[in-house]
């Protein structure tokens, strides 16, 4: 016996909305890296401004992470190494995850970062370091 087009359109959609919806929440949840250090900043109005700093020792990777509708994220990232420093700007003009540079073997690095836009948005620092040896 055949089943009617509409009931078999059914179960295929039910399938796949279970696949698809086990794929975004893996991949949700590996979309943010490393751990929050720091205190994450908020703001909410027609004209929010949020920002987040951190200061860390021995990072491997650094991220910063804007959420909500932002228009523009300014991030300021120094890094040192002994007695050498590097210092890098990155501007975004949107919400989202976004990997800094960070100086290789970096000791310490110092991250400022913020953002505007409007309604509720917030602005968070992000990073994985180094196993202590």
């Amino acid at each position: 016996m055949r089943t009617p087009a509409r009931a078999r359109l059914r179960q295929i959609t039910g399938v796949g909305t279970a696949a698809v919806a086990l794929a975004l929440s893996a991949s949700a949840s590996a979309a943010t890296p490393g751990h929050v250090v720091g205190e994450r900043g908020s703001a909410g109005g027609s004209f929010a401004i949020a920002s987040a700093q951190a200061s860390v020792k021995q990072p491997r990777s650094l991220w910063v992470r804007a959420t909500g509708r932002v228009r523009n994220v300014t991030i300021i990232v120094t890094c040192s190494r002994g007695f050498r420093v590097a210092a890098n700007t990155v501007e975004r003009k949107r919400a989202g995850l976004f990997k800094l540079p960070v100086m290789p073997r970096a000791d310490h690095c110092y991250v400022a970062a913020s953002g505007g836009g409007s309604g509720r948005i917030a602005v968070e620092v992000r990073v994985a370091s180094r196993p202590a040896v």
